[in-house]
């Protein structure tokens, strides 16, 4: 159908106008790195590393959604005044809107036990955010603490899901004394599945004595249930005694795996393999020794990519966006062979580029005694970056449509009816997935402009 003259002014008066300052998608520049000080979070903003206001000093262990548009990290509570160790909570940063909420409150005081949040990522659907902790008694003399793993509700911090609720006759309820399950988290592209460390028995040749050492595991979901539940083991973990008396293990070799991370296609599973000489510290003092490991999604073809030298933990590892590199942080090991627990110095920690075509590790100097880097899986969208089209329908209304926003994101249409752009009143609430598919517009006898901005922005 040809445009008739009336109709072709109304056509070129309908314009897009972008306010980049209002509109950022993620409000931080595109493939910035995230990571954690001593003194706080940061993020890595064209050259510069700029605090991100929590509230608080020392948020932990930071994690980027796949798409960036969302931070989780853990927070602790305020030291309470009866002197017990404070709880963490989980917190997550809306980046498209600013806001931060506290998405599982834990509070130490009402059930007696304090929780240590050890890492967490929002699902790539932005419905559920999946994350570990640990579980310790405020008070007691020889009491252990546990692990647990679970899923909850994005909006209400409700757990939807808990692999291990029955787990009281399982490998790992009562300790976990390499400090290495569920540290680090990782989504699949599009998926409800994940992987994260998870503790299994090692029956030691010859002995009908167990170990339990992390493996890094996939999870999926249960179409029929919802649930979640360990699918498959994607590492080899390792546990061979190395001292006996008589025919009884006395010390016990392992090598544990953690911090996973799936390559942005989805096609690469990352992680780090920790040889620690002896489990119990009861003989000669050896430091544990890390080495960064690259391997087929389902675990296959494994190959070492990097190591370190002894006497250095890992504390983080994540994916550049254009899945060429690894970025990784290590921290010396404190009281390296001599205690039960593997233990991080974190005021003494480094960050690493480890391309994966040469393994060769470059520290990344300008992040100082950083850690627990996280970058993005997809390169983040700015408005400004959009290129909307403008359709005529047969009826003379028209469609616009705008690709490559993410389908949940919320904006909102505004329009100028005064024929400048200015003035813009809210139209309708829209999403990236409306955008993409199109919103009719009604043919009206003004010439109007139109620009996307911020739910209440301008």
């Amino acid at each position: 159908m040809a445009i008739q003259p009336a109709e072709q002014t109304e056509y070129m008066m309908m314009k897009w106008i972008f306010c980049v300052m209002a509109m950022g998608l993620p409000m931080a520049a595109a493939g910035q790195m995230f990571f954690v000080t001593n003194q706080g979070l940061f993020e890595r903003i064209n050259g510069r590393s700029v605090q991100v206001p929590t509230g608080l000093t020392a948020p932990v262990y930071p994690s980027l959604s796949r798409d960036g548009w969302y931070l989780s990290f853990s927070r602790p509570d305020l030291t309470n005044l009866n002197g017990v160790n404070p709880s963490s909570d989980l917190v997550v940063l809306d980046r498209f809107t600013g806001n931060q909420r506290t998405v599982i409150d834990n509070n130490t005081l009402v059930i007696g036990a304090d929780f240590d949040i050890l890492s967490s990522q929002v699902s790539p659907s932005g419905q559920v955010i999946a994350y570990g902790l640990r579980i310790g008694p405020t008070s007691g003399v020889g009491l252990s603490s546990t692990t647990d793993l679970a899923i909850a509700d994005l909006t209400t911090g409700v757990d939807v899901s808990n692999p291990f609720s029955n787990r009281i006759n399982e490998v790992g309820p009562t300790s976990d004394v390499l400090s290495a399950e569920f540290r680090g988290i990782s989504f699949f592209p599009a998926s409800d599945s994940f992987v994260t460390p998870v503790l299994g028995l090692i029956v030691l040749p010859g002995s009908a004595i167990g170990d339990a050492v992390t493996a890094i595991t996939r999870f999926d979901r249960n179409i029929t249930t919802g649930k979640w539940f360990a699918a498959a083991s994607l590492s080899t973990p390792r546990a061979e005694a190395t001292a006996f008396i008589g025919t009884i293990p006395i010390d016990v070799a392992v090598n544990y795996q953690v911090y996973p991370a799936i390559s942005p296609n989805g096609g690469q599973l990352a992680y780090f393999d920790v040889a620690k000489p002896n489990r119990t510290g009861a003989l000669e003092s050896h430091p544990s020794t890390s080495r960064v490991v690259v391997a087929n999604a389902d675990g296959g073809n494994p190959r070492e990519l990097t190591r370190f030298a002894p006497g250095f933990l890992p504390s983080g590892l994540t994916w550049t966006t254009d899945g060429t590199t690894l970025v990784v942080s290590i921290s010396q090991q404190v009281n390296p062979g001599t205690g039960y627990i593997d233990l991080t110095d974190s005021s003494n920690s480094a960050v690493f580029s480890v391309p994966i075509a040469t393994g060769t590790a470059t520290a990344i100097s300008e992040l100082g005694n950083g850690f627990a880097p996280t970058l993005p899986a997809t390169r983040p969208v700015h408005l400004s970056e959009l290129v909307p089209s403008l359709n005529q329908n047969g009826d003379g209304s028209f469609t616009f449509r705008a690709m490559g926003l993410p389908v949940r994101a919320q904006l909102d249409l505004e329009q100028s009816l005064a024929g400048s752009p200015s003035g813009f009143t809210r139209l309708r609430p829209v999403t990236g997935g409306e955008l993409a598919t199109g919103i009719v517009i009604p043919s009206g006898p003004d010439a109007r402009f139109f620009r996307l901005a911020q739910p209440g922005g301008g």
